[in-house]
């Protein structure tokens, strides 16, 4: 039997910027974290398993704009399994909305 796999997502997003929002459903639509705006998410599923991944930051400042910037992602459980997942603008300026979230557990 095969043992259940450890996944963790830790998002390395700006000081300034508390406005992130992760989610992780299994293939049945069910939630298995968020919406959240943690630093890391930590959960255990099957090896295998298919994880539906949706994140979102504010747009940037300069686009004036009340939309977000949203983006999905399709990922397998796997215990040797390593991503990192990109979303957001960087700016010069250090008031970007760009994170980045390093996925153990899955790819």
């Amino acid at each position: 039997m095969l043992e259940d796999v450890k996944v963790r997502f830790a998002i390395d997003a700006p000081p300034h910027m508390n406005r992130h929002r992760l989610s992780v459903r299994d293939e049945n639509g069910s939630l298995l974290s968020g919406p959240t705006a943690e630093r890391s998410v930590d959960f255990v599923v099957r090896p295998g398993a298919t994880l539906h991944v949706e994140a979102s930051v504010p747009s940037t400042p300069d686009r004036n704009l009340p939309g977000r910037d949203e983006r999905a992602w399709e990922l397998r459980a796997a215990a040797d399994a390593h991503r990192v997942l990109n979303l957001g603008k960087r700016a010069k300026n250090g008031r970007g909305t760009a994170i980045e979230i390093t996925v153990d557990g899955a790819s």
